[in-house]
């Protein structure tokens, strides 16, 4: 039997994996929720400095596109600047156009159905963004939870309102250990991205 390639590069994933709910565990002391969201924020965004550096993530993100409409603030965004320079750095959060977004990230604690229509309205608005070149693929965006109470409950929540609107979902949604939300073809069973 030949040796798995793969095997070192899945230890190495476990390893951050382990990580990353330590470090959940030991940001559950913070009473503010707001510094708790952050830090949390900050945990996950830390984890794809592992991405080769073609591509970069961000923390707080807006997105601007070519009419100067903008988005929400994302939680973070993976930002190929090849060709495109930030437009701002203001505090803490970035302004990058649209042409350069690959994926939106949005981080929750405990994942509920709040967050879920959140993630939507978010995607929504990212996914009605003017790109400059016709054709151009649209930029993605995926939710990371590191819990959720009720992943069957919340699976259906997400499963209807991507039935209402498979255009303006997030793909995927993924809580850490427990459940990964996303959309597949019936016929060949590929991810709808």
């Amino acid at each position: 039997m030949a040796a798995d390639v793969n095997q070192p590069w899945r230890d190495w994933m476990r390893k951050h994996s382990n990580l990353l709910v330590a470090s959940f565990e030991a940001s559950a002391g913070i009473k503010h929720t707001g510094t708790k969201g952050s830090a949390r924020e900050t945990q996950v965004i830390d984890v794809f400095q592992l991405l080769p550096q073609r591509v970069t993530p961000y923390k707080n993100v807006v997105i601007m596109d070519s009419t100067g409409t903008e988005s929400p603030k994302f939680d973070g965004a993976i930002l190929d600047r090849r060709n495109l320079p930030l437009l701002a750095q203001v505090d803490d959060a970035l302004i990058a156009m649209v042409e350069s977004v690959e994926v939106c990230i949005e981080v929750k604690s405990n994942l509920d159905k709040g967050d879920l229509e959140d993630m939507f309205a978010k995607c929504k608005k990212l996914r009605a963004m003017k790109l400059q070149v016709e054709g151009q693929r649209r930029p993605m965006m995926a939710g990371i939870a590191y819990k959720c109470e009720n992943t069957n409950l919340r699976y259906f929540d997400y499963a209807t309102a991507f039935w209402e609107s498979p255009a303006e979902s997030p793909m995927p949604v993924c809580v850490l250990g427990q459940a990964v939300f996303a959309a597949g073809q019936p016929d060949t069973d590929d991810l709808i991205l």
